[in-house]
């Protein structure tokens, strides 16, 4: 009997991705509802904003640049 393919886990929702997402789709980045999950369409969406701000397009964002994004100390 063949054991079944391991499923990669759903990411969890919460409020901070939630917000780096209406953070993105406010700056033409992201499209469509928030949903709170860091998932691939969040993460390129990332990459597409460190792109603009000269940064390595890692996917991940860093504290400056969730600053930058979310308009802290402006």
């Amino acid at each position: 009997m063949a054991t079944p393919a391991a499923v990669p886990p759903t990411p969890r929702a919460d409020a901070r991705t939630s917000r780096i997402q209406t953070a993105l789709a406010r700056r033409g980045f992201y499209a469509g509802a928030p949903s709170g999950r860091m998932d691939s369409r969040t993460k390129d969406a990332i990459r597409a904003f460190q792109t603009t701000l000269g940064d390595r397009p890692t996917g991940v964002l860093t504290q400056i640049e969730i600053a930058k994004l979310l308009n802290i100390g402006q």
